[in-house]
């Protein structure tokens, strides 16, 4: 695998996946890469993408923007990101650093064992979002002061480990270092649980309470 120290600078980027927080990334990251390329199936999204100069490739196919990139980051729900993972080895020749933003880590970092030595993982969740989704409501200053946790796996290098430091400090995030099953116990307690919670509160308020 190839060992060199890479810079965010010098860093060609690809996302796939641009709703709320894949494309609220790429707008943080733009200024702070050597090149940006985005993917995303939904053609209202795409063409919002275009509309907002997100990017300077934007591409329905992941297989059209992959090839040549340096970092590979999958911004989509977890169940989607290891149907990526699987495919990577087919779209892209090279030996890029990959890193995900999905909120659940432990079952992506046995995902990312299965991609060949090439590939140099890394996972990652930054803890932040809004009560709406899609590209429309992203921000660059979505990351700002918020708890961005990576977690290695075993194979990681300390180039991928360098430059996931870098991309957090580049958006303003503050860096947690976590193992996979740990980060999933805490967010369990920390997001996935009170969300539940929520929604059974919201569920529970009879419909007659509206105008209150």
């Amino acid at each position: 695998m190839m060992s060199r120290q890479i810079y965010l600078a010098e860093t060609n980027v690809a996302i796939t996946g641009l709703g709320l927080m894949g494309g609220s990334l790429a707008l943080a990251l733009r200024p702070h890469c050597r090149s940006l390329s985005v993917a995303d199936p939904d053609l209202e999204t795409l063409a919002l993408a275009y509309q907002l100069h997100i990017a300077d490739r934007v591409s329905a196919h992941a297989a059209e923007i992959l090839p040549g990139t340096d970092l590979v980051i999958l911004a989509a729900p977890v169940k989607a990101i290891l149907g990526l993972i699987e495919q990577l080895p087919r779209q892209h020749p090279g030996e890029p650093v990959v890193m995900d933003i999905g909120s659940t880590k432990a079952e992506i970092c046995r995902a990312y064992q299965s991609l060949p030595e090439r590939f140099d993982p890394l996972g990652g969740h930054p803890m932040c979002g809004k009560e709406t989704s899609g590209l429309g409501q992203a921000e660059a200053k979505l990351f700002k002061d918020a708890a961005f946790a990576l977690t290695p796996l075993t194979r990681t290098t300390w180039r991928a480990r360098t430059l996931g430091e870098q991309l957090v400090s580049a958006i303003g995030a503050r860096l947690v270092w976590l193992e996979a099953e740990t980060h999933d116990r805490w967010t369990a307690a920390t997001s996935h649980g009170p969300y539940l919670l929520s929604l059974a509160l919201a569920l529970a308020t009879p419909s007659e309470a509206a105008p209150l």
